[in-house]
């Protein structure tokens, strides 16, 4: 999420192979992820707000996992 993140607000570019791996995800070419968004067809802008959903849901609950694991470790004294 923060790769997303850090592209849609300009801090980051992503390498040829995140933007190829990116497109094949949502079903479209490369070029369809540089075009404007008045251009983007609302199946693709659905896939893409499914696509962020998705990468949301992982890491929270890979936070939430990480969590629920280090409050059952005892602790030491």
């Amino acid at each position: 999420m923060f790769l997303l993140s850090n592209i849609e607000r300009g801090n980051k570019w992503p390498y040829p192979e995140t933007l190829n791996k990116l497109a094949n995800a949502l079903g479209i070419e490369v070029f369809e992820l540089f075009r404007p968004e008045k251009a983007l067809t609302e199946d693709i802008k659905a896939l893409m707000d499914r696509l962020v959903q998705d990468i949301s849901t992982s890491v929270n609950n890979s936070i939430e996992s990480t969590y629920q694991q280090y409050r059952q470790e005892p602790r030491k004294k």
